[in-house]
């Protein structure tokens, strides 16, 4: 259904009535539905009470919680007294929050009203009474800590990103609030083709609609005994189940986001860590009790349910995504034990599972299948691919299967019992417009906003994976080989619950008709582009003035520009991580596809000539110093540190600090040389000094050339070997002796070298304190980037006779005259009693 007819607000009727929506229904004998505006103010029940940010910024509050929490005698499991001790603490601070922060908007109001009556003594007295510009200063800092506050709970209230770019509380913010807010209001759903509208009846379709997605099918679900899976070892299996620590609780609370939506408890981790010495003892009790009774108090493991718009207009349930908030108790713990199964979940998932996965990318997946599809296409073989996609792949993993693969993968009883109860334990209420409906249990799923569901669905996975290769399958083209790939998916279907929609899931065919996309040509240049329009407000069509060059808006902040990045160059960095990785991670799975097709020699993969694919042209580019105009970048800001030497290959790594291969220095020597790929330290035990037994040539050398090896051994009378030290590459950079992607367009823009700070304007410009609005704006004044009338003439925008100053004074409009020298400017917005003889200083600074 297309949006033909609609209404047009304006950003005062927005203002006024914020809770109006736009409802169609039902068209009858039109061919259009009729729309009807109008106010929604429905009561979808109580609010959760949750903690604040901005409290930290009233004096005495956190004497206030230590006092209350230190009052508090609470008999039980650790896990029981947190539970109780929030709870309690919740309804205090209630109460507390009434009496401190209650009505910000109208205090803020009442500073202002003061300060204008102050501003106006000042114009009769001309300020001159200590007391009065004391006064002042005093209503001033109010406002501004008033403000500071305001903003904070606007910014946990709107959870968006404006706050901190630029556009707090203003009326461009408080619209684009508003209009989230209606958008994101539940008024309408669509449940089995039946229109539901009223509180009451939403809500019941809401809780009846997920109360039954998290409920088991009693089934017979066949055994994953025949299935063959890897398994972790005994001292794996022993350290999973370790005692847990003090140090390990609080990295883990230290590691999370402060201020993330809380969960039924109210509690963020913000308020953990401000309260931590307070706190810390009944954590480490809860755990304990967990590592010994495997159990959970009733209500630790409670859950709100978000539901988060998938599409623009929802209509159906399926249209939102399900999002859960945990409790921070538990939370704490699901993250200590998402760390614990981290360490160890590698050496049990396939090779060709990447996410999740500690020495594992997301984009080896993407490079394995780029590889593949490259391959059929330059053999013109026919291939399908195939995509598979779970429909609520988290909400529907049985636990029984779950289980049954982790006993087959040889996790521990005590390990098991623990997830168990994690995933058991678990019940849940939905917010809908901001209310939670009843609460329900699971028998079924794994939560979204868990820290542990991405590892433990890796492990449901794995199921499938041990049937074929991974989600993403490919096989020749043949309609025996999709019937086999379907069945293979409904069998996992009934196995797992794991549900595969068809209709989402894609079928792509290689070399075969329509089957494949272009590629777009110019990417780069078409996506600086579209930067500088949204940088100057172009639409694509209109094109605005660009009022600083592209090169000076690219440097960083401290050097006079925005710190926007050059594409090209980010890319360049992005191609340089894999030549990083192709030197460091040697076992990865997609180095081993790379070396199947491309071949090695002397641990350097071939360049694959004219079966190479695009990608893999672009990082042998890099590796030859010759990519896109940046010569030898990568080469010469990596080096090898030699340990043993064991890893290091003698002639072609860069393991001297000259930063030159001994190839490269010596090549006569080195083609004449018999064991191509000897190691740095076998080379030294066979004795490298000149007439020792390490050089072994295929024919005698010429007197000219052993001067060249008498050079050459010269080099190593200074390189000592550490035994007992590994080889490692290292990055040449002033910040990290990583290689990383930051440090690397650093490189290529020469930001690291040339980074020298201007003036402490600068600093000024880019305070934290100021909108990011108002930085920008200085940024361009202090480039003389203004659209001002003598600006716009020079760029040919006005004739000669246009420049004088909009004010009529009489001079032509310059930036120095606007903001400094005219005399009917300084009378409106600069009074004298307010900036008395500053200004004045400032134009003669100028």
């Amino acid at each position: 259904m297309s949006r033909l007819d609609r209404f047009l607000l304006s950003g005062s009727w927005c203002t006024t009535w914020p809770n109006c929506i736009q409802v169609a229904i039902l068209r009858g004998l039109s061919d259009h539905y009729p729309l009807i505006l109008r106010e929604h103010e429905e009561d979808w029940g109580p609010r959760p009470f949750c903690m604040m940010k901005c409290w930290r910024d009233f004096p005495g509050y956190n004497s206030f919680v230590r006092d209350q929490m230190g009052s508090y005698f609470i008999d039980g499991w650790g896990g029981f007294v947190l539970k109780e001790k929030f709870k309690l603490l919740k309804n205090s601070l209630r109460v507390w929050h009434l009496s401190h922060a209650k009505n910000i908007g109208s205090k803020i109001l009442e500073a202002k009203e003061r300060l204008l009556g102050l501003d106006l003594r000042g114009e009769n007295a001309n300020l001159t009474d200590d007391d009065l510009i004391n006064e002042r200063r005093e209503v001033t800092s109010t406002i501004f800590s008033l403000s500071r506050i305001e903003c904070s709970m606007l910014w946990q209230n709107s959870r968006t990103k404006w706050l901190l770019e630029g556009d707090a509380n203003s009326k461009f913010f408080h619209a684009l609030a508003n209009s989230r807010k209606r958008k994101n209001l539940i008024v309408l759903l669509d449940v089995n083709g039946i229109h539901v509208e009223g509180v009451g009846n939403i809500r019941e379709s809401i809780y009846n609609h997920f109360s039954s997605q998290f409920k088991s099918q009693r089934i017979s679900r066949p055994d994953v005994g025949n299935l063959d899976f890897k398994t972790i070892s005994e001292s794996e299996a022993n350290v999973l189940v370790e005692e847990f620590g003090e140090d390990e609780i609080k990295q883990e609370v230290w590691d999370c986001d402060s201020f993330k939506s809380p969960g039924p408890d109210g509690v963020n981790l913000g308020f953990i860590k401000d309260f931590w010495q307070e706190l810390k003892g009944d954590f480490v009790r809860f755990f304990n009790e967990f590592h010994s009774n495997e159990r959970l108090v009733k209500g630790v493991n409670c859950t709100f349910i978000v539901l988060i718009p998938k599409v623009n207009v929802p209509l159906k349930l399926s249209d939102y995504r399900p999002i859960s908030l945990v409790g921070c108790t538990y939370k704490v713990l699901a993250k200590v034990l998402a760390n614990m199964l981290s360490k160890v979940i590698g050496n049990v998932i396939s090779v060709n599972q990447s996410a999740f996965v500690k020495g594992r990318q997301i984009l080896d997946g993407i490079l394995i299948a780029n590889e593949i599809v490259d391959e059929a296409k330059k053999k013109k073989k026919e291939l399908i691919l195939f995509k598979v996609d779970f429909e609520k792949a988290y909400d529907s993993v049985e636990w029984s299967y779950l289980f049954s693969v982790m006993r087959k993968m040889n996790f521990p009883w005590k390990w098991r019992r623990w997830i168990s109860e994690c995933v058991r334990s678990a019940s849940a209420s939905v917010l809908v417009n901001g209310s939670p409906t009843d609460e329900f249990t699971f028998e079924r799923g794994l939560r979204q906003g868990d820290p542990l569901s991405p590892f433990l669905f890796l492990i449901a996975a794995e199921g499938l994976n041990a049937m074929v290769n991974d989600t993403l399958m490919v096989a020749d083209k043949n309609w025996a080989n999709i019937r086999a790939i379907k069945s293979i998916l409904l069998l996992f279907e009934v196995m797992s619950g794991l549900n595969v929609n068809f209709h989402k899931s894609l079928l792509v065919g290689v070399n075969v008709a329509d089957s494949w996309l272009e590629e777009a040509a110019s990417i780069v240049s078409i996506i600086e582009s579209l930067f500088k329009s949204f940088l100057w407000g172009g639409d694509g069509e209109a094109r605005k003035i660009h009022w600083i060059h592209w090169d000076k808006v690219c440097l960083e902040r401290s050097q006079g520009g925005l710190g926007v990045r050059k594409v090209k160059e980010f890319n360049v960095a992005l191609l340089g991580k894999w030549c990083w990785r192709l030197r460091t991670e040697r076992d990865g799975f997609w180095r081993q596809v790379l070396v199947r097709k491309y071949g090695e020699s002397r641990g350097v993969i071939g360049e694959g000539g004219r079966k190479a694919s695009g990608w893999w042209n672009d990082i042998n580019s890099i590796k030859n110093g010759s990519f896109n105009g940046f010569d030898h970048w990568f080469d010469n800001f990596i080096f090898k540190q030699v340990g043993n030497g064991e890893d290091s290959l003698f002639w072609d790594d860069l393991w001297l600090e000259e930063g030159v291969s001994l190839r490269d220095r010596f090549p006569r020597l080195a083609g004449l040389f018999t064991d191509q790929g000897v190691s740095v330290g076998e080379m030294c035990r066979r004795g490298w000094d000149m007439g020792g037994g390490g050089w072994s040539w295929r024919r005698p050398l010429f007197v000219w050339k052993e001067e060249l090896l008498a050079g050459c051994c010269g080099i190593f009378h200074n390189v000592i070997l550490q035994p007992n030290e590994l080889d490692r590459w290292h990055w040449r950079s002033l910040n990290s002796d990583v290689f990383t992607v930051k440090g690397a367009y650093q490189t290529l823009t020469r930001a690291e070298e040339e980074a020298e700070p201007m003036l402490n304007s600068t600093e000024l410009v880019w305070n934290k304190v100021v909108p990011v609005k108002v930085s920008v704006f200085a940024w361009r004044f202090m480039e003389n980037r203004i659209p001002t009338r003598d600006n716009l003439f020079k760029r040919g925008i006005l004739n000669i006779d246009a420049q004088h100053c909009v004010l009529g004074c009489g001079f032509d409009e310059t930036l120095s005259h606007l903001f400094f020298t005219c005399d009917n400017i300084h009378k409106e917005v600069f009074p004298s009693h307010l900036v008395g003889d500053n200004l004045g200083d400032m134009e003669d600074s100028k």
